[in-house]
């Protein structure tokens, strides 16, 4: 249980989607995880979930601005991994409840997003590992492919999904310092972000390519 940070510009951006006169607050939410372990972990599974609440209280000229409203933001996300000496297997799928409610005409909706990824770990021995996953975001389950949203915002379908497949290598150079690095090839744009970096949604192309690298250490 605790208050999250919710006053920042990001978080009304994610919210509304625009910096609005008035500002966003964040009320006492709550976290949870339940999770069970088998033979010593080669079998793991979980739940999460979460209540998230967001505020938005408007500035003092109404007329140019949104009402009293509450984001109300509930994931739950459900976890598996199949472990063994060499190889580990991993599955998550998420559904991400939004109710948005009091702000207005236009700004109210209440959504439930989905995502998931499949992921394989090989370790080739102590230093190497490989990975390969797959990832999809989907803003709302009922419009996967963004066409519903298409046409009522005049705004590019891919906005509205992602899909992802990742290729990645890493190399311990001894127990405390990691080098990391993968590739992506993505379809969709939906979890590109900040908004203020990318104002223009139909400026950015379907397909992109992604690649990171990270250096680790840990004490």
């Amino acid at each position: 249980m605790g208050i999250p940070r919710g006053t920042s510009v990001d978080t009304e951006l994610g919210i509304l989607g625009f910096d609005w006169p008035g500002r966003t607050d964040s009320k006492r939410s709550y976290v949870g995880r339940l999770g069970y372990d088998m033979l010593g972990g080669k079998y793991r599974m979980a739940l999460s979930a979460a209540w998230v609440d967001t505020r938005y209280k408007p500035a003092r000229s109404p007329a140019e601005d949104l009402g009293n409203g509450q984001d109300i933001f509930t994931p739950v996300i459900f976890s598996a991994q199949y472990n063994l000496e060499k190889l580990s297997l991993t599955a998550e799928y998420a559904l991400r409840s939004v109710e948005d409610k009091d702000f207005g005409e236009g700004f109210d909706k209440d959504i439930v997003g989905e995502s998931y990824y499949l992921q394989a770990e090989y370790r080739f021995d102590d230093q190497w590992q490989a990975v390969l996953r797959y990832d999809v975001f989907h803003n709302d389950r009922k419009d996967r492919n963004g066409r519903k949203f298409e046409a009522q915002f005049n705004a590019p379908a891919h906005s509205q999904f992602a899909k992802d497949w990742t290729v990645g290598v890493r190399y311990h150079f001894n127990p405390s310092f990691l080098v990391a690095a993968e590739y992506h090839f993505i379809d969709g744009t939906a979890w590109i972000v900040p908004l203020q970096d990318n104002p223009n949604p139909s400026a950015m192309g379907r397909y992109w390519n992604m690649f990171a690298l990270a250096l680790g250490y840990r004490f």
